[in-house]
């Protein structure tokens, strides 16, 4: 029988498959540090870190003074850049998924990103990846200049975004609009939202929320309405900036302020770094459709196969993929590839709104 890995490198593969890489608040840098044990990896990405310090060349200054020295993702001068500010988690993440799409060695059907993940799809379908990270570059500072200038910052206790759970789209717009500074930035699902904005009103929103679900309570408890309970869940995320909030409009001047110096030839540079910065961002809505697209011809999809870093999109995944038929593949760490190449794939089959986790042994066998 035929391995989910023979599946997805046949030519052309058994069925069509997507690509699928994460966004911000993922483990970039665990990740990243295993992919340059290997001596190949570390001389592609290395390749690719000098290339696009070349194209940086003219802006470098600007960019080592909001570092506060040299970014080095490496570790090739001394301690390798590591945490949750713009500046090295957004080249961090990109950097990591693109040596995790070489070690992988695949070809998908389509390519999707989550949030800062349409880097990602887009650097691995360039001919000219250096320039895509370049870019990711000057995004990245941009962020944290702007974030820094605005007086946003992260702490313990809040950040600049706030992933909700258990509260509908709709009213947590209704909310939002309630506080000033808090944007209603990505739908993930049906009752899976993150807003965008300052801590301090992203503090207030969660009090706004939890002040709505006791009302709704006691507005049961008096028999006065009926229906499924409000019962959410609100957790900060752990990023340093406001990513898809229109408080990073001036960002997105300054990338492209920079990029023009750079002589950058990205082709539509201007739109991811609005994607990353300043759009608003309708996961369920843009998965489904790369799904139809992905299935055009006829065949539908078989894998959804997840790059990362780390597994955080596969909750999400799940909840979208539920009744498909579609099956989700975990490839977003070191290991979960190294069973995917060898046979033993970490599988998720969904099917209707229920969802199997198993391994695909080389025999094809179950577990």
């Amino acid at each position: 029988m035929t391995s989910v890995y023979e599946s997805l490198t046949a030519t052309p593969p058994a069925s069509p498959w997507i690509l699928q890489f994460a966004g911000q608040g993922t483990p970039w840098r665990t990740e990243l540090d295993e992919l340059l044990t290997s001596a190949q990896l570390r001389a592609d990405l290395s390749a690719v870190d000098a290339a696009a310090e070349e194209i940086l060349a003219p802006v470098l200054p600007e960019l080592t003074v909001i570092s506060a020295g040299r970014l080095d993702l490496l570790g090739l001068r001394g301690p390798a850049s590591a945490g949750r500010a713009p500046h090295t988690s957004v080249p961090g993440i990109l950097l990591s998924q693109y040596g995790a799409y070489r070690d992988l060695a695949v070809r998908p059907t389509a390519t999707i990103g989550h949030s800062q993940g349409v880097l990602a799809a887009a650097m691995v379908e360039s001919s000219e990846p250096a320039s895509i990270f370049a870019l990711a570059r000057l995004i990245g500072a941009a962020a944290s200049k702007i974030s820094g200038e605005l007086g946003i910052t992260a702490s313990k206790e809040a950040s600049p975004m706030l992933s909700v759970r258990g509260v509908g789209a709709p009213l947590l717009r209704r909310l939002a609009a309630k506080v000033p500074d808090a944007d209603v930035a990505i739908i993930n699902s049906r009752e899976a939202c993150v807003v965008s904005g300052r801590p301090a009103a992203l503090t207030a929103l969660v009090a706004l929320i939890e002040r709505e679900a006791e009302r709704e309570a006691r507005a049961r408890a008096d028999k006065l309405t009926g229906g499924e309970a409000l019962h959410p869940v609100c957790e900060f995320l752990n990023v340093g900036a406001p990513f898809h909030s229109p408080l990073l409009e001036p960002a997105v001047a300054l990338v492209d302020s920079w990029a023009a110096r750079c002589s950058l030839s990205v082709e539509r540079s201007d739109e991811l770094a609005r994607a990353v910065l300043t759009a608003s961002l309708d996961w369920t809505a843009e998965f489904a459709a790369t799904l139809e697209e992905a299935g055009g011809k006829g065949t539908p999809v078989g894998f959804v196969v997840d790059l990362g870093p780390g597994p955080n999109l596969k909750t999400i995944a799940l909840e979208n993929l539920a009744g498909t038929g579609v099956s989700y593949v975990d490839a977003s760490t070191a290991a979960a590839r190294d069973d995917l190449v060898t046979g033993v794939a970490r599988v998720t089959r969904t099917r209707d709104s229920v969802s199997y986790t198993h391994l695909t042994l080389p025999t094809s066998d179950l577990v």
